[in-house]
């Protein structure tokens, strides 16, 4: 009577420690190369069949020499050792299922007398608990492969919003620089108004000069009609560095426009991206907060 107390004990506070995370284990008659046998279930959340395979064949070889080798999707081992449980050699059954959840593992033992279950075993608390062990283990590393992922994901992001930041800061700095052209282009433009009015001014002086080396001689004329031309030629000149300066005006502004608009635009990219690392930085809170709670 006080050994069955004793077992009931063990059942339940390995059921509570089952209970306080997202791996719970739970005893099962499943259907097997054995017949319809009992055994355990486990769910590992968001787990890769292979690696949850090969772990697991690694997992029950225990101590000794013989593997586990898997035939019919079912995993075998004999005669394996695994004093976590019990001290004599056991038979060791197992078969992983892919669900939109994870990998459910549904595992059998069998000892001299025949598949460990809770009626008639002691061994059954230690199997219970091996198989939690396991799936236990297997989750955090998991948890730990989804943490490197999301860390490496991070560090894309951040990757992404330095370049943001950068094409952001040519772009100012593209706007800065086209800025001041346009301002020292509008000042070259109003140093040209005004040498165009002084040599209109000249041009109209000099139309005066010319009429008056005419009354003097054809000689006299002729030397201030040279000096005519000169001055409109001058002024010509000028004429065609302020349309060239304009022309530059236009198409600054036009950049001006145009960066300032992707600049608008690049913000926008920039803050995006910072939401998505805020994001993954929860997102990687809460798998490190998860990976503490597992014990």
């Amino acid at each position: 009577m006080k050994t069955l107390y004793i077992v009931a004990l063990l059942l339940l506070n390995t059921s509570f420690l089952f209970s306080q995370n997202a791996i719970k284990v739970a005893g099962v008659t499943r259907s097997m190369s054995q017949g319809e046998q009992p055994g355990f279930a486990v769910t590992l959340p968001k787990a890769d069949v292979k690696l949850v395979e090969t772990a697991w064949a690694s997992a029950v070889q225990g101590k000794s020499k013989s593997k586990a080798a898997k035939a019919n999707n079912e995993w075998v081992i004999t005669k394996t050792l695994l004093p976590q449980i019990t001290q004599d050699t056991l038979d060791v059954y197992a078969r992983t299922i892919a669900t939109t959840e994870g990998v459910v593992l549904e595992v059998f033992f069998k000892d001299a007398t025949g598949f460990i279950n809770a009626e008639r075993t002691m061994a059954y608390p230690q199997a219970e608990k091996f198989v939690y062990d396991f799936a236990l283990k297997q989750h955090k590393t998991t948890v730990q492969n989804q943490v490197r992922a999301a860390e490496e994901l991070l560090k894309s992001f951040e990757k992404e919003s330095a370049s943001l930041s950068k094409e952001l800061e040519k772009l100012n700095s593209g706007v800065t620089k086209n800025t001041m052209g346009v301002n020292d282009n509008t000042n070259a433009i109003a140093t040209n108004d005004s040498d165009q009015n002084r040599v209109r001014q000249q041009i109209q002086a000099q139309k005066q000069k010319v009429l008056d080396a005419a009354k003097l001689s054809p000689e006299a004329k002729k030397a201030e009609e040279k000096n005519l031309k000169t001055l409109e030629k001058e002024l010509k000149s000028l004429m065609k560095a302020k349309e060239k300066l304009l022309q530059k005006n236009v198409k600054s502004n036009s950049g001006i426009r145009d960066a300032n608009q992707e600049i608008k635009n690049k913000e926008v990219e920039i803050e995006n991206k910072q939401k998505q690392i805020a994001a993954q930085k929860g997102k990687i809170k809460e798998l490190q907060d998860e990976l503490t709670s597992l014990k």
